[in-house]
């Protein structure tokens, strides 16, 4: 069995982590689209959890005073977002989910978190809420997991899981490997995002230089194509590693496959 997380008694088994590792690892893989990425990654961890809907989301005003404002959606099971499950926090903000309202006062993410339910909206507020008696109820979903890991002080990258409710509940592996799955995929929700602004930011000849070296030129090919000095291009080179936050050659491929937009 592997710890997934130091907090508590939850573990996760080896099983799937294993298969929480090989769902991140091949949306990293994923590099030219990024909705084809979010939506392998709910896919996937719908299945690891064994969940019947499952969204992650960027909410740009989870905290005490905020309402809730979701931007990057990603659903699967039902009919997705527009299922209302989660396209009506999308149009009247997070705030219209008892529990969240209630973890958005908590504010208490400074690690990843996921909770039950029950924890935030207790049965006798969940039941008579109009959310749960609109948009939940019609769907017999009941069982729900929630939280998410933090992008900055009013950010926050949002998962949730739900089940129908004639299903078993939400086990504590079931949340810690939720948690694992929200701490990871803060990472690369957006990275095309961050991709962009890092390409735009390079001159153009770096950005042609990023694009020969992705294509396995040498420092040697490369001067030949573009006709200048092999030193030159070591210049560039060094360029590049600095605008780009890297040391070495290798780590640049790594980080431009996964992380930058090819030019």
């Amino acid at each position: 069995m592997l710890k997934c997380e130091p907090r508590g008694e939850r573990w996760v088994s080896a099983r799937r982590m294993r298969g929480l590792v090989k769902l991140l690892g091949d949306a990293r893989e994923i590099i030219r689209d990024i909705e084809a990425r979010r939506s392998h990654l709910v896919e996937g961890i719908t299945r690891l959890v064994g969940a019947t809907f499952v969204a992650t989301v960027v909410d740009e005003d989870f905290h005490p005073a905020g309402k809730g404002s979701l931007r990057d959606l990603a659903a699967w099971g039902l009919d997705g977002a527009a299922s209302g499950v989660l396209s009506v926090l999308a149009i009247e903000g997070t705030a219209r989910h008892p529990a969240l309202r209630q973890s958005m006062i908590a504010d208490d993410y400074r690690e990843p978190l996921v909770w039950d339910r029950r924890a935030r909206a207790p049965d006798r507020l969940w039941y008579r809420d109009s959310y749960f008696q609109d948009y939940v109820r019609p769907h017999h979903l009941d069982g729900c997991i929630l939280g998410g890991a933090r992008i900055n002080e009013t950010t926050l990258l949002g998962v949730g899981a739900m089940r129908e409710s004639r299903d078993t509940p939400f086990r504590d592996e079931d949340m810690a490997l939720l948690e694992g799955y929200a701490e990871a995929a803060r990472g690369i929700w957006r990275e095309r995002d961050r991709a962009a602004e890092i390409a735009a930011a390079l001159p153009p000849r770096l950005r042609r230089l990023l694009a020969l070296m992705l294509e396995g030129g040498s420092e040697k090919s490369i001067a030949g194509a573009l006709g200048l000095s092999a030193h030159t291009i070591h210049t560039y080179v060094k360029q590049l590693y600095r605008a780009v936050g890297v040391g070495s050659r290798a780590e640049l491929m790594s980080r431009a496959r996964t992380v930058l937009k090819r030019p």
